[in-house]
């Protein structure tokens, strides 16, 4: 099954929070996980809040950021082209929906992929409108 992760189901591969087990699940039955382009950024932001604010400790975070470097590598990326910059142009017309937000919905939409996998309910919303099978974390 090829499963597009957005980042705030992906963080819960690396930060321990409600349906992290679902998100192992969920990776061991892919066949390719595909991120948009600003996934790695968007995760490396969360853990540095999360440090920040003393939710992990300094080497915890550097231990999660180096796991999150060594696995982007194995998942696919959406490049970000004029395609992907259109796309989610359009969906911020359409939907007010916000600018990462966009980012991420229309990675997802020009994956092709075969479930869209989410911890955002409006995100989750939008993806069904689009016609995405979506899976929602909350």
């Amino acid at each position: 099954m090829i499963v597009f992760m957005d980042s705030s189901a992906l963080l819960k591969r690396y930060i321990e929070e409600h349906n992290s087990d679902k998100v192992e699940l969920i990776l061991e039955k892919a066949d390719d996980i595909i991120i948009s382009p600003i996934t790695l950024i968007e995760i490396n932001s969360a853990l540095k809040r999360r440090y920040f604010e003393k939710d992990i400790e300094k080497k915890d975070y550097e231990y999660l950021l180096d796991i999150l470097l060594q696995e982007n590598k194995e998942y696919s990326k959406i490049k970000f082209d004029i395609e992907l910059e259109d796309k989610a142009v359009n969906l911020i017309d359409k939907y007010q929906i916000r600018t990462l937000d966009s980012i991420q919905l229309a990675s997802a939409m020009l994956s092709k992929c075969e479930m869209f996998v989410t911890a955002d309910r409006k995100l989750a919303n939008f993806a069904r409108s689009e016609g995405l099978k979506t899976e929602l974390l909350d």
